[in-house]
């Protein structure tokens, strides 16, 4: 085929109009390429053959096809543009293949298409590379060619296709894991399993980075938010380093090019939940810089949970003030996003909570445990309302607090919900909390059943990851002064 090609070339740039050819002339003077520019301008004139030319050059037939070779695809280069490709460029020269198909010559076509064929084949743009060949197609309609670009003209769609449906897929499982995570249903964990497999099968049956980057990010999502216990076979920080290549190596026309802050996000719950405090503040800090539009991306990564492991992440460190600090009012997301609704409303409440404000706290949890159904999502309400009723206590509605916690109790009890003992314990601790007594015999049982609510409060069904340092810090503070009330007793 590219023999075919170089015989044509002679026939390719006497078509070229001399404006076109001017400019390559000027281009191979600047460069000092003298025996490209003598084999162009001999083209043009017509006036030698390949022997006299190739004499004229003092070259062997080898040289001589090497040199044809090279001047082929500078003009190829010239023809489509130099890379990397620019977009507009690309859109431009795309909107007039069909145009071309039916006002050029075909040998300047085809060297048009094979240029373009080879830069959008490096860097995967399958919605460009199937117009590409569907002007190949017309191209060798009477060839027999036209049976291989066919193919490669179906092949391409499989792959734009394999990349849209995982790219709904990963959507899909995001919207999953949203609801796994307020419910802990073995069910949803099944589905978020078989998602991933589907996403899978896209990339064994058409690979490309585009969609191995869905496949990590999937495959990264499950790791860190759904798996209680450690994986030794699945190594969370190599898959991020190999993402983040992937990443880098696309083009930036690539849809999944836009995914950056996604990706950040997922490297800062890493370093966060493997307590690696130096890079997870790096990451955090891009993160948050993009507060703004960090929850539109919730379908390529789950964001909201940004908010609620913010909390942890500043309590962590001693900066509260950080928390209390106004959020930006104009933060976008998904309005019918109710798993995102509800996690930036337990930070809205936590920041007021930090700011004194703990009324106005109370008044947001109890709009989204109003405004929403949690029929199917026990594990979410209950850590809404344990949230509320630990507001109350700390403003005295004893009241409201015990009435809360009785409803709370009754629903673990009736519906016999074995995996949240460690949150019966911490129903009875705010119990006691509710007592006037405050006897040091009193607070001694607090402490006790905060050690026994802390041992209990892991893996799948770890309740109130955002409150927990406040309550460490309340029932902690209890415990030592037991102990120093009673050494001076002894």
């Amino acid at each position: 085929m590219y023999l075919f090609v170089l015989i044509k070339l002679k026939e390719i740039i006497t078509q070229l109009d001399s404006e076109s050819f001017k400019d390559i002339e000027k281009q191979l003077i600047k460069t000092h390429a003298d025996n490209f520019l003598v084999l162009a301008q001999s083209y043009k004139s017509g006036n030698d053959s390949d022997l006299q030319i190739a004499e004229k050059l003092k070259l062997t037939s080898n040289s001589f096809y090497v040199l044809k070779s090279r001047l082929y695809r500078k003009i190829q280069t010239h023809l489509a543009g130099e890379t990397p490709i620019n977009k507009l460029e690309v859109l431009k020269q795309l909107q007039n293949i069909d145009e071309m198909c039916f006002t050029i010559p075909r040998e300047t076509l085809e060297a048009l298409l094979q240029k373009l064929e080879k830069d959008f084949l490096g860097l995967e743009m399958h919605n460009e590379l199937i117009l590409v060949y569907g002007a190949f197609k017309k191209v060798y309609l009477h060839s027999e060619r036209y049976f291989h670009y066919s193919q490669l003209y179906n092949k391409q769609i499989a792959f734009a296709l394999s990349l849209e449906k995982s790219i709904d897929t990963l959507g899909n499982f995001n919207r999953v894991l949203g609801m796994y995570g307020f419910s802990k249903s073995p069910e949803l964990l099944n589905l978020l399993h078989a998602l991933k497999n589907e996403i899978i099968s896209h990339f064994e049956l058409n690979p490309s980075h585009q969609i191995e980057i869905i496949k990590n990010i999937v495959e990264l999502q499950i790791a860190l938010f759904c798996e209680t216990e450690k994986n030794n076979t699945y190594d969370i920080s190599e898959a991020l380093a190999g993402t983040r290549k992937l990443f880098n190596e696309l083009h930036d026309s690539s849809p999944v090019k836009k995914w950056n802050l996604a990706i950040d996000f997922l490297h800062f719950e890493y370093y966060k939940k493997s307590e690696q405090l130096k890079c997870a503040i790096q990451y955090y800090e891009k993160v948050n810089a993009s507060l703004r539009s960090l929850l539109l991306y919730n379908g390529i990564s789950n964001t909201s949970r940004f908010f609620i492991s913010k909390i942890r992440f500043l309590t962590d460190q001693g900066k509260t003030n950080e928390i209390s600090e106004i959020i930006l009012p104009d933060i976008y997301f998904d309005g019918h996003d109710k798993a995102t609704k509800i996690l930036f409303g337990m930070y809205c409440a936590m920041q007021n909570y930090y700011s004194q404000n703990i009324k106005n706290a109370i008044q947001i949890l109890n709009e989204l445990i109003n405004n929403h159904c949690f029929k199917d999502f026990f594990h979410i309400q209950l850590e809404v309302k344990l949230t509320i009723a630990f507001f109350y206590i700390s403003i005295s509605e004893n009241r409201l607090a015990g009435s809360l916690l009785k409803s709370v109790y009754k629903k673990i009890k009736v519906d016999e919900l074995i995996h949240y003992s460690h949150a019966l314990d911490l129903i009875k601790l705010f119990g006691m909390q509710l007592s006037k007594n405050s006897e040091n015999k009193n607070r001694l049982k607090e402490a006790d059943l905060f050690t026994l609510f802390s041992a209990r409060n892991s893996g799948t069904y770890e309740i109130l990851h955002h409150l927990l340092p406040e309550l460490q810090k309340k029932f902690t503070t209890n415990l030592n002064l037991n102990r120093s009330h009673e050494t001076k007793r002894t």
